[in-house]
């Protein structure tokens, strides 16, 4: 079904100003992030007691003897997250379910 014409809002677009026009502003604040992550990554020597780079010198170096931080729960309540999950797996059972009587035969459920 297409759209009607009355129904398109129509938002009008703001002209740029010169320096937006240019992009220059854009470019430096690029840049600046690009040199940022460079010397964040690269900037630190093997002998500095800060070691900011993600570099692994392998098999010198392996994941086994790097300390991970501690794991964040993903979700701000845990508990809604694992009562959305049990339905989910009840939805699931419930279509296997309904799938294996329409087919005739009775799998694990």
């Amino acid at each position: 079904m297409a759209i009607r014409e009355q129904d398109v809002i129509r938002l009008p677009v703001p002209d740029m100003t010169r320096t937006e026009a240019v992009y220059i502003p854009n470019i430096i604040k690029g840049f600046g992030t690009t040199v940022r992550h460079f010397f964040t990554s690269f900037g630190q020597s093997k002998f500095s007691p800060v070691k900011t780079s993600r570099t692994m010198q392998y098999p010198e170096e392996r994941r086994e003897h790097l300390v991970e931080p501690q794991a964040q729960p993903q979700h701000a309540d845990p508990a809604r997250h694992a009562r959305r999950i049990e339905q989910e797996l009840a939805t699931c059972r419930r279509r296997r379910l309904a799938r294996s009587s329409r087919s005739g035969s009775v799998g694990n459920v």
